[in-house]
């Protein structure tokens, strides 16, 4: 039966407690949505069926699976939920929720999430500053490694590349500055208009 359509299936897949994971891991590999949406529902996954859920990168599912605080999230899971929420903004504020989520995990989110989603992880993670400088730092790196154009001539020394100090002094705005000293300051420092630099 549960092997059937969605239709007949999705009660089975839901309640029954008879049904072992081996089965159930089965049936979430090889049926439709619709089914790892029914298995979504049961009141108590373990972390090997929400691997394989996970795994099928569908958009519903994951977000049952989030919101469902009978699954077993382990750290496994939690890694792979958040790299989904990178392209699925409404997976966000259900991990938020969840009890397994760390600070350092919200501090990982934080990069993407909206900015109400991000004043409630300053609010509610103790996030250590130095982990936030040293996020910043990292993503200033990557930037520079994936473009190098004008702009970045004040991180950017053009006979040696990549200058340390110089991204140091750059992220220090970030640190010090806010709101239009800030847009103003980067609008100076860049060369682009304030508009832009507001972005």
């Amino acid at each position: 039966l549960v092997n059937d359509n969605a239709m007949v299936a999705r009660h089975l897949l839901t309640k029954c407690e008879a049904l072992s994971d081996t089965l159930l891991i089965e049936v979430a590999e090889n049926k439709t949505e619709y089914h790892r949406l029914a298995i979504a529902n049961r009141t108590d996954l373990s972390p090997r069926l929400c691997k394989t859920l996970v795994s099928k990168n569908e958009d519903k599912v994951q977000l049952t699976l989030v919101r469902n605080l009978g699954a077993g999230l382990d750290e496994e899971v939690i890694g792979m939920l958040l790299e989904a929420s990178r392209s699925n903004p409404s997976l966000c504020e259900g991990l938020l929720c969840r009890p397994e989520l760390s600070a350092e995990h919200a501090h990982e989110m934080f990069w993407w999430v909206s900015s109400a989603l991000r004043t409630y992880i300053l609010k509610n993670y103790d996030i250590d500053i130095a982990v936030i400088d040293r996020a910043v730092g990292e993503a200033t790196h990557n930037a520079l490694i994936d473009e190098r154009p004008s702009p970045y001539a004040l991180i950017m020394d053009r006979n040696n590349g990549y200058d340390p100090s110089k991204v140091e002094e750059f992220t220090n705005l970030f640190r010090t500055l806010d709101g239009d000293a800030l847009c103003e300051k980067l609008s100076a420092i860049l060369g682009v208009r304030e508009e832009t630099a507001q972005r």
